[in-house]
């Protein structure tokens, strides 16, 4: 969080290829329901899950093209940062992909999100953008208070830092939302909390 864009050494291209290579793991193991896992992420985690869910995307594409499983059943993106997707009538998801961010998010904004969503949305594809008015980056914490974080050299006014909040409301809507798309696509919900990851948090 605190490395320039520039100058960080781990990339949404790495963490695209751990996810890729998590799936290919997880759908070899004879307890794990092939068709049935979701990609999840937070801030960094969930521009993971956009980089991932690019159905145009040369590694995705060839990854769904060698391996006859199914893909990811469902792709949900917290906070993520949609400011690479400049052409955001280009993008295709290759799962459904939901998305949940604070209209205030100074940190990832959302208005790129939301552009990506409308853009989705026109051509009839599976990509819906649930956004949270009067809300910051990481709203889902359970615990916290507003606080800027000067130690952030990006975000949308770089070198002024960046604004985190907790957010009861929306975080109780967002998992309300999140469950049910884990219900009706994986036919469940976490049984215990998960623990936190970066800047997210998921507990059933």
């Amino acid at each position: 969080c605190t490395q320039p864009l520039a100058g960080r050494t781990i990339t949404q291209v790495n963490r695209r290829l751990d996810a890729l290579g998590a799936l290919l793991w997880l759908q070899v193991q004879p307890d794990v329901a092939a068709d049935r896992v979701a990609l999840l992420g937070w801030s960094h985690g969930g521009g993971t899950v956009l980089a991932a869910d690019s159905a145009r995307q040369p590694a995705v594409a060839a990854f769904r093209r060698g391996h006859n499983a199914s893909y990811f059943a469902t792709a949900i993106a917290f906070y993520p940062s949609c400011t690479a997707y400049t052409r955001p009538d280009t993008y295709v998801p290759a799962a459904p992909l939901s998305i949940y961010i604070g209209i205030e998010d100074d940190w990832t904004p959302a208005a790129p999100c939301v552009a990506l969503g409308e853009a989705a949305v026109a051509r009839g594809l599976p990509l819906m953008v649930n956004t949270y008015p009067g809300t910051y980056h990481d709203f889902d914490a359970p615990v916290g208070r507003l606080r800027v974080r000067n130690d952030v050299p990006n975000g949308v006014n770089p070198g002024r830092g960046v604004t985190t909040a907790p957010n009861p409301e929306a975080r109780a809507d967002a998992y309300a939302r999140v469950r049910e798309i884990l219900r009706r696509t994986i036919g469940r919900v976490p049984d215990a909390p998960a623990r936190r990851s970066g800047a997210g948090y998921f507990t059933p």
